[in-house]
């Protein structure tokens, strides 16, 4: 078996071929078959008896041979290689045949993409613009490996690939001086991969830029430079003229090298305004930002700033760090240091040997005092009591430049045990229990101080907890992972790591371990374009293709199909434009994926850019067909969130219970309108806590003033606030972000942050600083030093880190002997396990005594994580954070040991599944301590009956296997063999579908087993069958196509299935459209006279159909424009309209609808379009018969009307696009032309009705989507209640000798949204000898009025 069939599948490239020949390397499997001799691992292998290219790399797993080899291949060589496997003592056990093509690309290569120079552009990221190539490759090439840029222009382009057939484009203007005119085109050059071959595919592409695009004079050009105490933030606001048809866009030249933060904030009818903003946070920094534009065909660059950063941006932070004494425990390392300067929330990477962990330091974690601006903390270390060859302790802080590094020798101790051994690695097994969801089973050693930790690529990661039999020192470890939601790809250098308690490790590479299973349901780094080539989209649609946004905001759904997708699988749908990142999830009944989202009001219009990711895949959409682009309109734009245009000095008053401060600000959002905001404000004494202030929008919420307002405590000291923090967000969601520390926070350096979190005072032209603070004056504070902790109680002395119930609790007592305790400091406690692990939570008051400054407090831990802190002995608390009325914090050091347990002697359920279980029952129990406890499992169901289930079909340590009855379960326990309760786990409330009984029309269904099937959504006939029943066959016709009106009306002959010979003529007529009030009553009737034809068969996009366009304006005051597109396929397929899948038979006559604004006389009126269908049958049958019936369903309607077995049938969708919205319609069958009133006739040898679309009130537009079919129908119409004979004396006619067979019907299917069309009529003509007859009675049809 080969294990890698992607990685074999490749054009022959530099990348992966040498100089005439390709080099393959295969992964295989070869597993013996009952009664043969199991490998033995020291097997040999030739290649068509020549000793392979390299060594291979043989492993054995349980019985079964892992190879890893190569050989090499001609170029456009397609012969296969014959493998043959030897003993090590030479004898022949196997030869098997291995693939082994060598394909050299094709050339010149095509590209299929006929519309690339259609450049798309986004308005969130203005400067870049996007195309693709699409080639005709079914194998992999790095196809941006060899791809280039004609460097003679000022074009530059960045290229991403999506399977093996899409290359797409990112160009833009690259920054320097062009003096010649600017090129209206570039090439994009294409180089032949083949080595020893020097030949290049060239595209040349026009330029995004328009000929004509130039900027007039007196450019409008508007800066403002606004300087914040903490950071600088450079605005540049750009105002152009709706109409200017202008290539403008910022970059910033240094330091990030052309990257383009433009966005179009708003734009009307007149005007649009630009905005470009960029945050400055380094001292020192040099910024050069220019202006590209298009003047005269030439690209030309104004430097707009160049500057430095004239003041020190990051306040100076000195950190002094110490090691301090500890007699609790040897092991026990304290480093205390000292922060002077403000300093908050940061993560420290702490290394032991080459065991890492990162651990967040949000205060109060390590604090132990605060006052006077100065932070004392310690870093805590329980290490193993073992000696590594490193003997230091590292802790690195990437944020933040003043910790970078901080390194420690240990004084470790002498009588430790050395371990200077790297642990091994035996086995791995991944054990698929669900989709996406696996147990993996690791057999590992480390003679020394053990397994501590196993690494698999960037997925796994098992720990010493996670043993499951044997010690650390030589054991299984095994742990249950979900992966549904996981991106992560294994790239093909991916490592495993396993490292021991010292810190010592080994490295082991995916190529050299080829016992490592494949991971089910996963795909790999170097496999990704093989697997996305594999699932293409071939549906895709959205609830709303085209979404007016003009003051509101709209839910909208993604509908997509991926080709060998699993429907337990998720995607995710990302837009970037307007942050939207939701995951989709397979609906059932639509067999396709779904995602929800919701899109913001008075965006951009134009085509919104998005991508689809599944699994590891990436879809973008630009190179998706027109059901899968998303398309907005909007009559303003406003992408510009709230701003702060007035904010007031703050002012202060006492109040019961302390100092009230006030802010007023002024918010305007002139578009969207304000909707919610939030304000922190921080004690320049204390940085580290917040008081938080929400508010919600008043008055108007366009422009208005809001208060912002705290109260602080009375300590009658000296203090200063600020504020420091605030978020606004109006109706869209749109964010503007005051943050005076996100220079400590949430700055990356290498990710600095740009527009999402735009300044609300970014439109300030002068200094604001000065209005965010507010000192509170009093007297110095009397007093230095914090509380203390007394009296700590603990609810146990240990803890059983594998026991069900892992709770814990800290009873403590804080006393200040000088000042009154702080309410508003919260302490929290902290557990500290081996190797830097650690928990908190809040404490909880439950008494206190404000004048004699004590409190008591508990600390209560719910859920110790499973085997927390082991394999160490012992865990550490610490409590930090209380303080007194002067701003005094206090924290402790660990001072007493917790004993920690490990005896696995518990059974624990954390999670089921399936949910519902498999229809035999089975169910998937995962958790921990199944193999080593006694128990028994006792299921109890919703109808409060229960089982106690002895059919466990694997019990292993972490997962079991049991078999329960199908109904809805609501608990599962385990329970001690004296039914003492070990564990408890809720099932989460669900149904059991119950398989409805399927009913389909027909006796017998469906027109019978050769027929069609029966099927929820109704008969699914086998072909040739078709109809509702499946007792009709579609009949090979070509329309008369008219050029005068839309209407069918054509005379052909055909034959039916046993061979007879029919003339047949079709007819379908567009009567009238009619404007009705809400009474449903006629007030104005359009009638259809005159039609402008033109045939646009050249222009379709669909393929294997004729096409061809009738337009005509109705004479009202806006001209309503009435499109027709008739279609005729001549080969069956399937296509979507109003987000359903149709499909098209062959000799389907389809019409596209398209209406424009119609001048309703009130909002409350609607308009119905009106078709006429009619049939006439002219058989020699002297009794003859007519019926016309009517069925409704959920879905559609349908109307057949039927002479003899003459049939006219029609399907009518109740869904039309109105106003770019799917939207719910109704018809009405037998609408008169030119009233509300229903019309239909009926003889015995005729029948005709007309059909009415109901249209709904709409501003913009309508589009409608029938077709229409010809097919031969099986039964008579006497066979209905309903019908209407005239019987004939003379019943022994050669007539009555025919069968049902014999005698034509037109079934026209009406497929449409927004189109209750009617189906033309059609007439029958059997025998050659009643022409005359039958000419007459033709004449008298006729002069029916259409």
């Amino acid at each position: 078996m080969i294990l890698n069939p992607n990685e074999l599948n490749f054009y022959a490239s530099t990348e992966k071929s040498e100089t005439t020949q390709c080099k393959l390397q295969y992964f295989i499997m070869i597993s013996p078959e009952p009664g043969d001799v199991p490998p033995t691992g020291t097997e040999t292998f030739t290649a068509d008896n020549s000793p392979i290219s390299l060594i291979p790399q043989i492993s054995l797993v349980d019985d079964s041979l892992y190879v890893r080899f190569s050989v090499y291949q001609p170029f456009n060589s397609k012969e296969a290689r014959n493998i043959t496997m030897k003993s090590i003592s030479g004898i022949f056990l196997d030869q098997f045949s291995l693939p082994a093509k060598c394909i050299t690309l094709p050339y010149p290569l095509v590209n299929v993409n006929t519309d690339y120079n259609d450049w798309k552009f986004s308005s969130e990221e203005l400067g870049y613009y996007y195309t693709y190539l699409q080639f005709n490759l079914d194998r992999y090439l790095n196809i941006p490996m060899f791809t280039l840029l004609d460097t003679t222009s000022p074009y530059t382009c960045e290229f991403e690939q999506y399977g093996y057939t899409i290359l797409k484009l990112k160009c833009y203007i690259v920054s320097g001086d062009y003096t010649d005119p600017l090129g209206l085109t570039f090439n994009v050059i294409i180089k032949d991969p083949t080595p020893g071959i020097n030949r290049n595919t060239t595209y040349t592409i026009q330029s995004f830029i328009d000929a004509n695009a130039d900027i007039p004079d007196g450019y409008p050009l508007k800066y403002r430079d606004v300087t914040k105490v903490s950071y600088q933030d450079y605005n540049l606001f750009v105002y152009l003229n709706a109409s200017d048809d202008v290539y403008f866009t910022t970059a910033i030249v240094q330091p990030l090298n052309s990257v383009y933060l433009n966005k179009l904030v708003f734009s009307n009818s007149t005007s649009r305004t630009l905005l470009f903003f960029y945050r400055l946070i380094e001292d020192g920094q040099k910024v050069l930002i220019q202006n590209s534009y298009s003047d005269e065909m030439k690209v030309r660059f104004e430097t707009q700033f160049n500057f430095q950063t004239p003041i020190t941006l990051i306040d100076s932070v000195d950190v002094t760090f110490s090691q301090s004494p500890n007699t609790v425990d040897s092991q026990l390392f304290l480093f205390s240091y000292e922060i002077d300067g403000e300093y908050y929330d940061y993560d420290l990477t702490f290394n032991y040997g080459d065991n890492s962990r990162v651990v967040s330091y949000d205060y109060p974690f390590g604090t132990t005092l605060v006052s006077g601006g100065l932070m004392q903390a310690n870093i805590i270390a329980y290490l193993p009591k073992f000696v590594n060859l490193v003997g230091s302790l590292s802790a690195q802080n990437l944020m933040n430049p003043s910790i970078d590094v901080f390194s420690k020798d240990l004084a470790l101790n002498s009588l430790w045990p050395a371990d200077e051994d790297e642990p091994g690695l035996i086995s791995i097994q991944i054990i698929p229990i669900g989709h996406q969801q696996v147990i993996v089973r690791v057999n590992a050693f480390d003679n020394t101080s053990g397994v501590y930790s196993i690494q698999i690529y960037e997925l796994f990661q098992l720990y010493s907890c996670d043993i499951v039999s044997g010690t650390i020192n030589n054991g299984t470890f095994e742990k249950y992972f979900d992966y549904r939601y996981s991106i992560t790809s294994v790239p093909p250098f991916s490592l495993i790591i396993i490292t021991d308690l010292a810190g010592n490790s080994k490295t082991e590479y995916l190529a050299k371990f080829p016992q490592v299973p494949l991971i089910p349901d996963y795909f790999y780094y170097d496999n990704l374009l093989a697997e996305q080539f594999k699932r293409p989209i071939s549906r895709i649609y959205f609830k709303s293709n085209n979404v007016d946004l003009t003051s509101k905001n709209v839910k909208n759904s993604l509908y997509i199909y991926i080709e060998n997708s699993h429907p337990e699988d998720i995607i995710r749908l990302e837009i970037n434009c307007i942050n939207v990142n939701v995951y989709g999830y397979w609906n059932s009944k639509l067999s396709m994926y779904q995602a929800d989202f919701t899109l913001p009001m008075n965006m951009h219009s134009g085509v919104i850019p998005y991508n689809v990711y599944y699994r590891q895949l990436k879809y973008d959409s630009i190179y998706l067909p027109p059901t899968g682009q998303l398309s907005v309109v909007s009559e303003s734009t406003d992408r510009l969130p709230p701003l702060i245009v007035n904010i007031t000095q703050p002012q202060t008053d006492y109040v019961d219970g302390g100092i009230r401060i006030q802010w007023t600000i002024k918010i305007e959002d002139s578009v969207n309108g304000f909707s919610i905001g939030m304000a922190q404000v921080r004690c320049l004494q204390d940085p580290y806590n917040s008081y938080t202030y929400e508010f919600v929008q008043n008055g108007s919420m366009y422009l208005e003033e809001y208060n912002i307002t705290i109260i602080v405590p009375n300590t009658g000291a000296s203090l200063i606030y600020n504020l420091v923090y605030m978020e606004l967000y109006d109706r869209a969601g749109l964010k503007s972000v005051y943050n005076d520390l996100s220079y400590i926070q949430s700055i990356n350096r290498k990710n600095p942050v740009v527009f999402q979190d735009v300044s609300p005072f970014c439109k300030w032209d002068s200094f604001y600083s000065n209005f965010l603070t507010i000192p509170i004056n009093g007297v110095p504070k009397p007093d230095s030093q914090p509380p203390s902790v007394t009296e700590v109680y603990q609810s146990s002395p240990s803890i059983d880190v594998t026991a069900v119930d892992r709770s814990f609790s800290l009873t403590f007592t804080i006393v200040d002997i000088d000042s009154k305790l702080s309410q508003f400091h919260v302490p929290k406690c902290f557990l500290h396990g081996i190797l830097f692990q650690t928990v908190n939570v809040t404490a909880k008051l439950i008494y206190e005594d404000i004048p004699l400054a004590i409190a008591n407090y508990t600390c209560i831990f719910d859920n110790i994580p499973y085997g927390f802190g082991y394999p160490g002995a012992s865990l550490y608390y610490t409590i930090s954070g209380y303080s007194d009325i002067y701003l005094n914090i206090g924290g402790t050091s660990p001072s007493s040991k917790i004993g920690l347990l490990f005896t696995q002697s518990m059974p624990i359920i954390e999670t089921v599944l399936p949910i519902p279980q498999q229809s035999n029952g089975d169910l998937t129990i995962v958790g921990k301590n199944f193999y080593r406890a006694q128990f028994k499992i006792k299921v109890e169901y919703t109808d409060e009956t229960f089982d106690y289930i002895t059919n466990i079909t694997k019990k292993y340590q972490s997962y079991m296997v049991i078999t329960t009855k199908y109904k809805e379960i609501r608990f599962i326990w385990a329970l001690s063999l004296n039914d003492d309760i070990f564990s408890r786990y809720i099932i989460p409330e669900y149904t059991i579908p119950i398989i409805p009984v399927i009913r389909c029309p027909g006796t017998p269904e469906c027109g019978g087993t050769q027929n069609g099937v029966c099927q929820p959504t109704g008969c699914q006939c086998t072909p040739p069958w078709t109809g509702l029943e499946c007792l009709s066959q579609i009949i090979n016709t070509t329309p008369k196509i008219n050029s005068t009106n839309p209407s069918i009306n054509t005379d052909f002959n055909t034959t039916l299935p046993d061979g007879e010979q029919v003339s047949l003529r079709t007819l379908v007529s567009f009567m009238s459209l009619n404007e009705l009030n809400q009474n449903g009553q006629a007030i104005l009737s359009h009638v259809f006279t005159t039609w402008i034809y033109t045939n646009t068969t050249s222009k379709s996009s669909l393929s294997d159909i004729q096409e061809y366009t009738y337009q005509t304006t109705l004479k009202n005051s806006l001209n309503t424009n009435v499109t027709v597109t008739l279609q005729y396929f001549t080969k069956g397929q399937v296509i979507e309209f109003a987000n359903q899948k149709l499909e098209m038979l062959a000799s389907t006559i389809k019409y596209r609808i398209d209406m424009s604004p119609y001048p309703f006389q009130s909002t409350v009126n609607s308009l119905r379009l009106i078709m006429n269908t009619a049939l006439e049958s002219n058989s020699n049958i002297k009794s003859s018969c007519s019926s016309q019936e009517s069925i409704d369903t959920d879905d559609s309607q349908y109307v057949k009307l039927q002479v003899d077995t003459h049939s006219l049938y029609g399907r009518f969708i109740k869904r039309g696009i109105i106003d770019y919205r799917v939207q719910t319609i109704s018809n009405t069958i037998g609408a008169d032309s030119t009233t509300s009133s229903q019309e239909s006739n009926q003889t015995s040898y005729s029948s005709s009705t007309n059909v009415g679309i109901n249209i709904p009130y709409y501003k913009y537009f309508v589009t409608l989507d029938p077709d229409f079919s010809i097919l031969v129908d099986t039964k008579g119409a006497d066979t209905k209640e309903n019908s209407l004979c005239n019987q004939s004396s003379n019943d022994d006619s050669n007539n009555s000798k025919l069968t049902s067979i014999q005698i034509a019907g037109i079934v026209i299917a009406i497929v449409g949204a927004l189109v209750a069309l009617g189906v033309g009529y059609a007439f029958y003509r059997y025998k050659v000898n009643k022409r005359k007859k039958e000419q007459q009675r033709i004449n008298k049809l006729s002069d029916y009025k259409f």
